[in-house]
């Protein structure tokens, strides 16, 4: 989840953060973790966290763009923290690159973990003339960095690399591409790429309608990319790709959703849940991988009125990030993370106030049950972590 809300969202996220150079941590209390219980862990490492994973030892590493010294040297950066929120090692990866796209993937109990991240020299480079360019690292849970190297797709033209899918693998990354120098038109390119960043395969979509692919996910072992488009001066249309790990690219559904498309999320059979605002009420779709059986059911929540990211938990559930609605649109309302049934209905929620400037944009579920909710706190790396285990 994530990397869907643009540029007008790091403007945003600069106004929301304020200048306080202590957090204000709410950590929860004991060496471990409790299962259902969520920790918010703001480290005192400066920058915006992408993504993060679970150890076996009940700590998190948890990736993004930052440094220890406030708007000084921030690069990829990787923190390991435990439950109360102790940063055990910190490290920074000298790609001397701005990122807003990193992924991770460790293999069930190794002691390595791969990083990709999307590379550019600023937060708003030129895409002409790039190949998209990828950096990859290889870390150890020690923190160790054992390598590093800065890579490119082989493309031509490059808008950003939007989103980074993780496999066993490798990992997969699509990338809106310019057809022209004149940037009068897009296309979308997939390309598979082992954890050392050599380019497996490409494959382009020609059949999506145009738009920049908003969210992507893994499912069934297919990628599968959802964007949004202009159909006409008042409607917004979406469209569903999905691509085989072999390569051939499919046309899944088009024209079907309207009013605030938001994000998309594999389901454990294969198939995807979608969630849009319909008439500014938050909803989640299911369907097969055949686009069968589609079921749509407004989300019920207690505390929130929207959901922009969601990540499907192993049991079929889906975690969100939620947000409150506010009038005033300078002011940010109550933000959290939320577990919902495949059904709508809202099964657990955690609240964080609005003055605890704390702003969630990316939502990771693991294997195991342990949820992310990734983001920032007044300047800092911010997650919350949700222990999973309660999920069985």
């Amino acid at each position: 989840m994530r990397n869907i809300l643009g540029l007008w969202l790091l403007l945003f996220l600069v106004l929301l953060a304020g200048c306080d150079d202590d957090p204000g941590v709410s950590p929860g209390g004991g060496d471990d973790p409790v299962e259902g219980q969520a920790y918010l862990l703001i480290p005192p490492y400066y920058g915006i966290a992408y993504d993060a994973l679970s150890l076996d030892d009940n700590t998190i590493l948890v990736a993004g763009y930052g440094g220890p010294v406030i708007h000084q040297g921030y690069d990829v950066a990787v923190v390991r923290l435990n439950a109360e929120g102790d940063t055990l090692w910190s490290l920074q990866i000298p790609f001397d690159r701005f990122t807003s796209h990193i992924k991770m993937y460790r293999q069930l109990g190794g002691d390595e973990v791969y990083l990709l991240a999307e590379l550019r020299r600023d937060s708003q480079s030129d895409p002409v003339d790039n190949p998209g360019y990828l950096g990859v690292a290889n870390i150890s849970i020690d923190g160790e960095l054992i390598s590093y190297e800065m890579k490119d797709l082989g493309l031509e033209n490059v808008y950003i690399t939007q989103s980074l899918l993780a496999t066993d693998d490798g990992f997969f990354a699509v990338t809106p591409v310019y057809r022209t120098v004149e940037r009068d038109s897009l296309e979308i390119v997939v390309s598979k790429v082992n954890h050392v960043g050599d380019v497996q395969w490409t494959s382009t979509l020609n059949n999506l309608k145009l738009g920049v692919p908003y969210d992507a996910c893994l499912s069934g072992g297919q990628v599968f990319i959802m964007n949004r488009y202009l159909h006409s001066e008042t409607a917004i249309y979406g469209a569903l790709a999905r691509v085989t790990t072999y390569g051939t690219s499919t046309l899944f559904l088009d024209s079907v959703f309207v009013d605030g498309l938001m994000s998309i999320a594999g389901r454990p059979d294969g198939g995807v849940y979608l969630n849009h605002v319909m008439y500014s009420s938050p909803c989640l779709i299911g369907m097969s991988q055949s686009a069968s059986g589609i079921v749509e059911n407004n989300i019920s929540l207690n505390n929130f009125q929207y959901i922009h990211g969601i990540a499907s938990a192993p049991n079929g559930d889906v975690f969100g990030i939620a947000h409150e609605a506010v009038n005033d649109t300078t002011t940010a309302g109550n933000s959290g993370l939320v577990r919902i049934s495949s059904e709508g209905t809202s099964l657990w929620e955690y609240s964080i106030a609005a003055s605890d400037s704390v702003y969630l944009y990316n939502v990771v579920s693991q294997i195991n049950g342990d949820a992310f909710g990734i983001g920032l706190a007044q300047e800092h790396f911010a997650v919350v972590w949700v222990k999973g285990g309660w999920l069985e």
